[in-house]
């Protein structure tokens, strides 16, 4: 086996590409626009920088930083372009070099929503919004639009409730759908949810009128044929349905009665009446349900659409990420004061993955560059239509092909294409090619708005020639799991192989479509004994390190900040036991300024640490300061010995010192917003990994690795896509909407928009796949499934692999071997002490709680867990006497109810001592789910007592329902002792404590 090195970088100046003179060309461009395809890998951030440069640096006329935007799709390649910018301005010399690192604080670099912010901020007075805006995810909060929706529901006269009783059978969705469509603010009532035709049969006479028209035009056909029978039979319910004003649910089931046989001709009059009753029974069954559904759900849902319109249009200081580009956008309007003033401030405009823009966005340049076609000489765009992957977040290829086709409209527009790869080996590029040719030469049926041509990649004149692509091909007949297991056993001892030869793991990645079956691969790479990690850093903000500095960091600047000192003290930086923490606040602490008398000697030590360092953070900077917590503060050891995730959590510290050198959190309100629990914009879906030194295997989806590089890369192509879920269909192009609400019923146009997002997502799903083989630098390997019981785009990535086999002698095509998939992990029983029975127990003293499920019930339970969170175990009674009064519950709470279930844990046949062997309550930890996101979790209380871990899960369902409460909770306990036990690498038993019948069930023990 030949070395492998890494090929050289295209940053490089000394080695002249193939395409050196259209990457010139693009640099060197003035007074045109500039728009550039750049295939995966091809150096394009290296060119944008350049580019940036030339125009700022340009000898007749030179564009000031600040009067520059450039745009890029994430976060944390907005920072890294950032600082790279800045690298190069510094390779100048002379005056110019200083004039311009003085001058880059003020250039805009950053995502698309950030730059919208910043107009709105820095324009404020203009955009009519507050110059202290926040923005979040979402403008009204779930409590909040609860509460909103209730109040809507009972302004509602009795009988609209009644008309739309069948919308109302789905009623916790319908908050949620308002929100969504309030979002929109193209969507019109009812254009957007009907054609033209459609309008007049959303009343139900008209279709009671045409049940009987229908019955009147079939004088003469035959009693013997089937389909004149069964409207015969059917249609005069139908009728009598519709005028006695029947839920949909029952009209639907009737129509559902009439028989799909073909008619025959000789028992109809004409052929033409046959076909008519034919359209007629089509349409009763396909059609009208979702046509009867739209008045209802224009007459109930409508007016809380548009209030909460009304109230997101009015709100000055509260915006989401949409709110940021339609306001700016709107603000931009032609002959505004705020574009006389930002269209002349900004005099160019670079966009990078501008194949990824959504209509929106393209609107907000496209306004802020005057409103019309785009001047020359004001925009640069980088893109790669194959590239081309985030459309179930808006982002529409089809607006990409147009902007291209208006900048070339006049033929000044300078069109170049940048091929050379300056990330893989000749093998791998060739391999690229040949695949890339085959997978998107032949677009499927109606693919053709969303698809795009091939462009080929050209390997560097310096590129090693590296291994050759191997493409393993699985058994015939074998269904999604099973194939999962068995690749996932062959990819293990491939691996062990790899590490062995290797001298270990680093630089691999398994990726992934999708995340349905990544715990099938992970357990094999377990047994395998082979290290791995998941690429999850998108959930930087969540993890429990980063909450910890968060929360030193805002009780560091704000002394009096309660909830983050409280917060402090229990995280591993100071680790104080909570009955401490306790009798510091019985004791009267509000801040570590003031540190009262009866305060724990524990709770005294660390406030007085906490004021050293406020004293020594006033004149720090971050990276200082970071350093100074960690040196004089027990975190990393306190990380270490606790043993959870360690290697990830050191990396995420390392991380948050890389923001700080990088310059991109030079200030501490900077590093506070780098910190802040907010959420994020859906753009930053794709931010790089925080460093790490882990000699694992990576473990991620596509849409994470790209804008990545990994030096050895296996493409699981065989993975489910995930499906399309959500009760929302859009087409923002056209203005078309359409909802589902409950089983079967949706609006009319839903099946045409099911339709379109169908085969969007099929030609979107080979741009996943090249995406996925253009990550690799020196190997690839490629499991390509095979031709049975695969999906549409499976067998089209399939197909493309062995033809670029035959293609290309050198890719290595063989069928998988066979080899035994891991076993699933088997759990041992735990058997715990009897537990009282429920008639041994004290009785319930006040009224039952009402069933699961209710308001009233969920309410309580967060009373309970707030209370046994926070309750002294040695002094439980005590503790709810001095403290229950006064805390801070659920309003409509039956405070009495509340102690009495809070006592009930204690009163449970414990198998450890709560007191003594408590490691942590409301202990926090992160699992994947199905669909490849990070869920956060808490169990109720870990305990460690004589060498088991025990996690338990307080349950405040009534006696009467929990047995069926027990089975739908185990699967989940199930979930998390195997995540708990794999964190901690020990045996871990999951208990759910019952504590209305007072009962402890056992879920299980579960094993690393």
């Amino acid at each position: 086996m030949m070395p492998r090195k890494a090929p050289m970088r295209g940053e490089m100046p000394e080695v002249r590409l193939p395409d050196q003179e259209a990457r010139e060309e693009v640099v060197a461009a003035s007074g045109v626009n500039v728009a550039v395809e750049a295939s995966a890998g091809t150096g394009k951030t290296h060119l944008l920088i350049r580019r940036v440069r030339s125009l700022a640096t340009r000898g007749d006329d030179p564009i000031p930083l600040r009067n520059l935007a450039v745009v890029t799709f994430t976060d944390a390649a907005a920072a890294e372009l950032r600082m790279r910018i800045r690298r190069s301005l510094r390779e100048l010399g002379g005056e110019q070099r200083a004039a311009l690192l003085r001058d880059m604080p003020s250039a805009v670099v950053s995502t698309i929503h950030g730059f919208a912010s910043r107009v709105l901020r820095d324009y404020f007075h203009l955009a009519v919004v507050s110059p202290t805006f926040t923005v979040s995810k979402s403008a009204i909060s779930p409590t909040e639009l609860s509460r909103l929706w209730d109040a809507h529901l009972s302004s509602v006269p009795a009988e609209t409730l009644l008309r739309c009783a069948d919308l109302l059978e789905t009623p916790d969705s319908l908050p949620n759908l308002a929100r969504e469509l309030s979002d929109l603010p193209w969507l019109k009532w009812p254009d957007s949810f009907l054609d033209p035709a459609d309008r007049r049969l959303t009343a139900r006479g008209a279709w009671a009128a045409m049940c009987r028209e229908t019955l009147a035009a079939m004088d003469g056909a035959g009693d013997s044929d089937t389909l004149a029978c069964s409207l015969r039979e059917v249609l005069p319910r139908v009728a009598g349905a519709l005028d006695d004003g029947a839920p949909l649910t029952e009209i639907a089931c009737t129509c559902a009665g009439i028989r799909s046989g073909r008619a025959s001709n000789r028992a109809w009059p004409s052929k033409e009446a046959r076909d008519a009753a034919a359209s007629f029974r089509d349409s009763l069954k396909r059609d009208m349900p979702g046509l009867l559904l739209y008045p209802q759900l224009e007459e109930l849902l409508g007016p809380f659409v548009e209030k909460l319109a009304s109230a997101r249009e009015g709100s000055r200081s509260r915006l989401t990420y949409d709110d940021l580009l339609n306001r700016c956008t709107g603000a931009l309007a032609p002959g505004s004061a705020l574009l006389a003033e930002a269209g002349a401030r900004f005099i160019h405009v670079l966009i990078d993955e501008f194949q990824d823009t959504s209509p929106d966005q393209v609107a907000l340049f496209r306004s802020l560059l005057g409103g019309g076609r785009i001047p020359q000489g004001r925009m640069t765009i980088v893109g790669d239509p194959k590239q081309s992957i985030y459309g179930w977040r808006h982002a529409d290829i089809r607006m990409y092909r147009d902007m291209l086709e208006e900048l070339s409209g006049d033929g000044e527009t300078l069109r170049r294409t940048i091929t050379v790869s300056n990330r893989s080996t000749r093998a791998i590029v060739d391999f690229v090619n040949s695949f890339g040719y085959e997978l998107f030469s032949g677009p499927g049926p109606g693919e053709e708005p969303y698809s795009c041509s091939y462009s080929p990649l050209v390997p560097r004149d310096d590129a090693l020639e590296g291994d050759p692509v191997c493409v393993l091909i699985s058994p015939e007949g074998l269904g999604a799991e099973d194939r999962a297991r068995f690749e996932a056993a062959w990819l293990a001892d491939f691996l062990k192989e790899q590490q062995v030869a290797r001298k270990g793991l680093r630089g691999w990645a398994l990726l992934f479509r999708s995340m349905t079956h990544v715990d099938i691969f992970r357990d094999a790479l377990e047994d395998a004994g082979i290290p791995w990690r998941f690429d999850s850093a998108r959930d930087f903000r969540k993890r429990p390190e980063t909450a910890d500095f968060r929360n030193l960091m805002e009780c560091v600047g704000v002394p009096t900040d309660r909830k983050a000192l409280l917060s402090v003290l229990r995280s591993p930086f100071f680790g104080v036991p909570d009955d401490d923490i306790t009798a510091a606040i019985e004791a009267g602490l509000e801040g570590f300024s003031l540190v009262p008398a009866g305060a724990p000697p524990s709770v005294a030590q660390a406030c007085g640490a906490l004021a050293a360092l406020r004293e020594a953070s006033l004149a720090m900077p971050p990276a200082e300061l970071l350093q100074t917590f960690l040196l004089e503060l027990p975190f990393v050891a306190s990380l270490v010995a606790e043993g959870y995730e360690t290697e990830r959590r050191l990396a995420d510290i390392q991380y948050l010192f890389g923001l700080c050198l990088s310059g991109e959190a030079g200030s501490t309100p900077d590093l506070m917003e780098a910190l802040a629990d907010a959420p994020e914009a859906e753009e930053a879906l794709e931010d790089p990994s925080p460093p790490s030194d882990s000699n694992g295997v990576i473990l991620g989806t596509i849409h994470k690795a790209k804008g990545l590089g990994y030096d050895h890369v296996v493409f699981v192509s065989t993975g489910s896509g995930g499906g399309r879920r959500g009760t929302l269909r859009l087409d923002e192009r056209s203005g078309r909407a359409a909802v589902k609400v409950g089983a079967g019923r949706s609006t009319p146009l839903w099946r045409d928009l099911e339709g379109l997002y169908a085969v969007r997502d099929r030609a979107e799903s080979r741009r996943l796949a090249y995406v996925a083989v253009t990550r690799a630098k020196e190997t690839l390997t490629v499991l390509a499934g095979n031709q049975s019981r695969s999906s549409d785009i499976a067998r089209a990535v399939y197909r493309s692999v062995c033809a670029a086999a035959e293609a290309d002698s050198r890719i290595e095509l063989r069928e998988m071997p066979e080899v035994s998939p891991p076993a699933s992990r088997e759990r041992r029983p735990v058997v715990l002490p009897s537990s009282p029975s429920p008639a041994s127990l004290p009785q319930p003293k006040s009224v039952p709680i009402p069933g699961r499920g209710s308001q009233e019930r969920f309410r309580m339970g967060l009373a309970v867990h707030s209370l046994l969170e926070k309750i002294d175990m040695s002094d439980p009674e005590g503790w709810l006497d001095r403290n229950l009064p006064r805390s801070l519950l659920p309003r409509g709470v039956d405070r009495v109810e509340a102690r009495r279930l809070a006592l009930r844990f204690f009163r449970l046949d414990l198998p450890f001592p709560p007191g003594r062997a408590l490691i942590r309550r409301e202990y926090p930890y992160f699992s994947r789910r199905p669909d490849g996101g990070i869920q956060e979790r808490y169990v109720d209380l870990l305990a460690d007592w004589e060498g088991m871990l025990f996690a338990l899960d307080y349950k405040t369902d009534a006696a009467e329902g929990m047995d069926a409460a027990l089975a739908e909770y185990s699967e989940k306990q199930e979930l998390y002792g195997r995540d708990l036990s794999r964190a901690a690498g020990r045996a871990v038993t999951v208990m759910l404590a019952f504590l209305d019948p007072g009962r402890l069930v056992a879920v299980g023990t579960f094993s690393p």
